[in-house]
């Protein structure tokens, strides 16, 4: 695991459907159930976690960081903000302490080629 950021030190799981499989950026829940409302659950690799992640407590934290408006857990609008936002800084991925259903969530950046 990674020693050099403690909060990535678990197992991360991400729920794969056909929906989501293409997509860029991935999404990872320290609950292989909550992954599973996602889709198939599948392990992620170390090397699939961010080197350096944007920390923040929940969504509603960096709402008001970024200055989003609307609700940051119900709009995917949300995710783009917070991914600008966080590039911005130099950041490759976000991990939020409680995410979706109140549980550790870790979005990745899709990374550059």
């Amino acid at each position: 695991m990674n020693n050099r950021i403690p909060e990535l030190n678990r197992d991360w799981f991400r729920g794969l459907d056909k929906y989501n499989i293409q997509s860029g950026d991935k999404f990872y829940s320290a609950s292989k159930y909550v992954a599973g409302d996602f889709g198939k659950v599948l392990k992620a690799f170390v090397s699939e976690l961010p080197k350096n992640p944007l920390i923040v407590s929940n969504k509603e934290e960096l709402s008001g960081i970024v200055g989003f408006d609307g609700d940051p857990m119900i709009s995917v609008k949300f995710d783009e903000v917070a991914k600008r936002y966080a590039v911005s800084k130099g950041y490759d991925g976000i991990f939020y302490h409680e995410g979706t259903f109140e549980e550790p969530e870790l979005h990745v950046f899709k990374k550059k080629k």
